[in-house]
């Protein structure tokens, strides 16, 4: 293989490599924005608690903390579909304890689940 070819194939893997790693910048900008979503859903779980408790009515803040423990159920596995891409950019295996995992692993070394 002469000089130029290997130049060329070391500057294409390269670029790939840089792509991947904007890529995976992207999705942790991702999750960073979805998790301060999901704190705004915490502070305000916390303070229709309080109300609740403060009233002595815990019906109406029971609904809306369910309302948003789902909101924020949903934003989690955003977040775990991002984490998984994200794994997957850099040739590893999320388990589903959130260990990451090489891909060549049958099982995983944190929990020994099955991989």
């Amino acid at each position: 293989m002469n000089i130029i070819q290997r130049l060329k194939e070391g500057a294409n893997r390269a670029t790939e490599k840089a792509q991947g790693t904007l890529e995976v910048s992207k999705l942790n900008s991702q999750i960073a924005d979805i998790e301060r979503e999901m704190g705004i859903h915490y502070r305000e779980m916390g303070k229709v608690f309080y109300e609740g408790y403060r009233i002595g009515d815990m019906s109406k803040a029971e609904k809306e903390m369910v309302d948003l423990c789902k909101s924020c159920d949903l934003l989690q596995e955003e977040i775990d579909e991002l984490r998984t891409r994200i794994a997957e950019l850099k040739n590893e295996r999320l388990c589903k304890c959130g260990y990451v995992a090489t891909l060549d692993a049958n099982f995983c070394p944190s929990c020994g689940r099955k991989s």
